[in-house]
């Protein structure tokens, strides 16, 4: 037997936050708010990512690409790969890597 709902809970929205919350509804295919906002409030959950690194983590990546250019059309043409530029390469590809490990681990806590 279903059980009935009796215990009325109200909260305070300003226009902007209840066209917000309508349109989270539709978006999620409720009809009906209250559904929606029960289906939020016992399984919904938020997540706040910062996405400042990666316009860092896009500048490092577009310097290696640079860089790997320039490698690879210096091998091309003389076939001689540095040892400094390998070094270099790994060294920029460590930091990005550590910095999207940085976000993964900042999303999942």
């Amino acid at each position: 037997m279903k059980e009935k709902r009796t215990v009325n809970v109200t909260i305070h929205l300003t226009p902007a936050e209840y066209e917000a919350l309508r349109d989270n509804c539709k978006k999620a295919d409720y009809s009906n708010m209250s559904a929606y906002m029960r289906k939020m409030v016992f399984d919904g959950y938020i997540i706040n990512v910062d996405f400042s690194s990666l316009s860092v983590i896009e500048k490092l990546l577009r310097n290696m690409s640079n860089n790997l250019n320039q490698i690879s059309r210096r091998v091309n043409s003389n076939g001689n790969i540095y040892a400094e530029d390998l070094r270099d390469i790994r060294t920029r590809l460590n930091e990005v890597w550590e910095m999207l490990y940085e976000m993964v681990e900042k999303v999942m806590k």
